[in-house]
């Protein structure tokens, strides 16, 4: 075992001391280098002891001093109290502000009724071999050029096992863009699963019967009865949002394409754009929804609608369902306005050696 003076690191005699603050400083500054010391002696063994000498080195090369000279007083001071300048009317008691609150929610309420009386039981997407397909010429009838593209920004949703349903609730507007409002997601989710079995059983579950019923599992957690009461609380890892089997699904359900980035994984994942198994609604140009896994943990992307934004290629097997589905045309020319990037197939070569 060696020993090593920490003292020797720094010369606490030699420190300039001027004033009361600075005496103080060096006080407490030969405390610290005491106790570092005292802790260095105390410890059993050199490797212990080359571990600590390791750390404090971090410390000191990771420490950086504030310049002062950056540093600036505040332009703005909110004080306490009634603000100047206010005169005659006095300000509403908090009852008066509750029930104005109360009143703008119900008014809320009542013109989301309105909205949403035509679209009843509109929980579950079945898909119609009927439907109408859009052809070249009624492109413009069909989507008028019409924005409403929704401006308030979008914040980290808590990192509580629900993250991706709460990323996609706090895009949605018939959520009213209300992150806590992500059952009303899974149970359209759900709905959308169970309607169309077939399709997802062999495009998105890989034709595995097991994977298909652990998906069901998944999104029936927090939404079935037995297991309501648990959405108040931590979703456990094995009902996690997995982009990978339920991105197509909540495009279906939300009738919105799906753009996922991943970024932090042990693995490289290209970004993939999930469109509906189905055309867009009638005169509406719905924009891609943005989920980024970062880690382990979902966020939701708000992109302006000034901005042409290029999302990413389209998942390999659409094409294949699209036309199992029989809905006639191309995707492409159904969801012509998002922009995507171009698919590219990669194809491999072999010759046969003579």
């Amino acid at each position: 075992m060696y020993t090593l003076s920490l003292f020797s690191l720094v010369n606490v005699d030699s420190l300039p001391i001027s004033d009361p603050d600075e005496v103080s400083l060096g006080t407490e500054f030969s405390e610290v280098m005491s106790s570092v010391a005292s802790l260095y002696q105390e410890l059993s063994n050199s490797q212990q002891q080359a571990d600590l000498i390791a750390s404090l080195r971090g410390l000191i090369e990771r420490f950086k001093p504030v310049n002062l000279e950056d540093l600036s007083f505040p332009k703005h001071i909110t004080t306490k109290g009634r603000p100047k300048g206010i005169k005659g009317t006095r300000l509403p008691s908090a009852f008066e502000n509750a029930e104005h609150e109360e009143k703008q929610k119900e008014k809320a309420r009542k013109e989301a009724a309105k909205k949403d009386e035509d679209q009843q039981g509109d929980n579950a997407l079945k898909f119609s071999k009927k439907r109408k397909v859009p052809t070249e010429d009624d492109h413009d009838d069909l989507w008028p050029q019409k924005k409403s593209y929704r401006k308030k920004a979008l914040t980290s949703v808590p990192s509580d096992g629900w993250c991706g349903w709460r990323a996609l609730a706090a895009q949605y507007e018939k959520c009213k863009f209300d992150e806590n409002r992500f059952i009303e997601v899974k149970e359209r989710m759900l709905s959308t699963a169970r309607a169309n079995a077939a399709i997802y059983l062999k495009y998105v579950c890989m034709a595995s019967e097991r994977e298909y019923q652990y998906l069901l599992e998944t999104l029936e957690y927090g939404v079935a009865l037995k297991t309501a009461h648990l959405r108040t609380k931590s979703c456990p890892l094995k009902y996690w949002f997995d982009a990978n089997t339920m991105a197509q699904i909540a495009a279906d359900a939300l009738e919105t394409p799906i753009a996922v980035f991943i970024t932090g994984a042990a693995s490289e994942h290209t970004p993939t754009l999930y469109l509906p198994l189905s055309t867009p609604p009638s005169g509406a140009k719905p924009q891609p929804f943005a989920l980024h896994l970062v880690g382990n943990h979902y966020f939701g992307l708000e992109m302006l609608s000034t901005i042409k934004v290029e999302w990413p290629m389209v998942a390999r097997f659409h094409q294949d369902a699209w036309n199992e589905l029989q809905l006639g045309g191309h995707y492409k020319s159904a969801w012509r306005h998002v922009h995507r990037a171009k698919t590219v197939i990669n194809q491999s070569f072999y010759t046969l050696d003579e």
